[in-house]
């Protein structure tokens, strides 16, 4: 009886004890716009990314076979640095249908998509994509179950996230951007320019600082809109101001529509940095460490410590947990 119960609590355990799994992050970029240095991701263009294949034989001496992740929920990769807004795709099949793809903001240290459970056992590939210029610093990359991923991002919450100095796409009343010099001209009496998100979801952030690369020659003001009906944020700053503060709306942070910048006609705000943070972050240059699973072994034991195969039956030890196989 005793042997039998042990069995059963074996076999239990073999069912929903599956270990997160480390895989490749062997980065091919898709050409121009992306280089790829180890695994570091840097986007000169938007809409450029890189992806990792799971797809082996060349179609021609030997079939071409997908890669079975069927045991897994979720797909994750994660960062100690993220500068740019991006997604993550996973593809299914030798043709590469089939998508699942998430989204991310600029300072995001881990992102995971679920997998397409249908297909989860024809895996064919991953990739990054930037939706604007920036850079990606992969640490890791993982398949596992929903709950180690939920894990992983609890522990990695981001303390902030960058507006792109880039490109500052919304404005009225005839304002500019100048991206080499990064300068905000305000044409039209206290009309704007800024970021239009359309929907940015910022719940993990308390507020916008926008720093300026010398002292303000006017006085001016921050505002950020929200989609929902909520009414907008505003911070005034007067002449000199070297940077300004905005506390977000808790209430509805988690739907941003756009930041921008107004002052009277003729300023100029030569801008140094700008982003959403959390409301104790102290800006220290240095790059966020991302607590990651140890990666796992794929090597199975019996009981008298020898390496066996997936046809041998029984008990075996993976990991140093038991399992019935």
């Amino acid at each position: 009886m005793k042997k039998l119960f042990t069995l059963v609590c074996g076999l239990a355990m073999a069912l929903c004890a599956n270990a997160a799994e480390q895989i490749s992050t062997a980065f091919g970029s898709w050409g121009d716009g992306c280089t790829v240095e180890g695994n570091t991701l840097t986007f000169t263009e938007a809409w450029k990314g890189a992806g990792v294949g799971f797809v082996t034989g060349d179609g021609e001496t030997e079939p071409k076979k997908c890669t079975d992740f069927s045991d897994y929920d979720y797909l994750w990769v994660t960062f100690s640095e993220s500068t740019c807004d991006f997604k993550l795709c996973t593809q299914y099949t030798t043709g590469y249908n089939n998508d699942v793809t998430v989204e991310a903001i600029a300072g995001t240290l881990v992102l995971g998509v679920k997998l397409n459970e249908e297909y989860s056992d024809q895996f064919a590939q991953y990739y990054l994509q930037a939706k604007n210029t920036g850079k990606l610093v992969v640490t890791g990359a993982y398949v596992g179950t929903e709950e180690e991923y939920k894990a992983v991002l609890a522990g990695n919450k981001p303390q902030k996230s960058d507006l792109n100095l880039g490109d500052l796409g919304s404005g009225w009343g005839n304002s500019t951007y100048d991206a080499a010099s990064k300068t905000v001209t305000i044409v039209d009496d206290w009309s704007g320019k800024g970021w239009y998100f359309g929907t940015a979801d910022y719940s993990n952030f308390d507020k916008v600082v926008v720093s300026f690369a010398a002292p303000t020659a006017t006085n001016g003001k921050l505002v950020v809109e929200y989609n929902g009906g909520a009414a907008a944020s505003e911070a005034e700053f007067a002449e000199g101001a070297t940077s300004v503060e905005l506390r977000l709306d808790a209430a509805a942070k988690s739907s941003v529509k756009q930041v921008y910048l107004q002052g009277p006609a003729g300023a100029q705000f030569v801008l140094a940095s700008a982003y959403v943070c959390v409301k104790d972050y102290v800006a220290t240059g240095i790059s966020q460490a991302v607590a990651v699973p140890a990666a796992k072994s794929s090597k199975v034991f019996n009981l008298a410590g020898q390496q066996v195969g997936k046809s041998y039956k029984g008990v075996v030890i993976k990991n140093g947990k038991k399992y019935v196989q």
